[in-house]
């Protein structure tokens, strides 16, 4: 099922709310337009309600670049492994299924995607 809508008719934190409530898994795809009529997209993975995963680009190329920073490709057995998994999956989760990746070190790229976006954010309102 897919839902659309506008964030003027709901913020954020009630999307959220909404996703939560209804453990609703997938993908929230959020597109921003900006003062020079460019639009920008945020993808926000979910899993029964609960954020696993979020990026500014789908082709995968931030994730595999901070695991390939710290040597965490040795564990992959081939590159089908890459790209084997659906969008619908954040990639993260789909190594961890393959055994290529421990729950302490999705955690810890968690936590530095979070940082990355974070900072992207708060630079993008500076230039406002």
């Amino acid at each position: 099922m897919a839902i659309s809508g506008n964030l003027a008719d709901f913020s954020l934190p009630e999307i959220f709310q909404f996703l939560d409530r209804g453990s609703k898994t997938g993908l929230l795809k959020i597109r921003g337009l900006f003062e020079n009529e460019t639009f920008r997209y945020s993808y926000i993975w979910l899993d029964h309600g609960r954020v696993v995963a979020m990026s500014d680009r789908l082709d995968r190329k931030g994730l595999s670049n901070m695991i390939e920073r710290r040597g965490w490709f040795k564990n992959l057995s081939s590159p089908q492994d890459f790209a084997s998994s659906s969008l619908d999956m954040p990639l993260g989760l789909h190594l961890k299924s393959l055994g290529v990746l421990q729950t302490e070190q999705l955690k810890m790229l968690f936590r530095a995607s979070l940082k990355i976006q974070t900072r992207v954010g708060r630079d993008l309102r500076k230039m406002r």
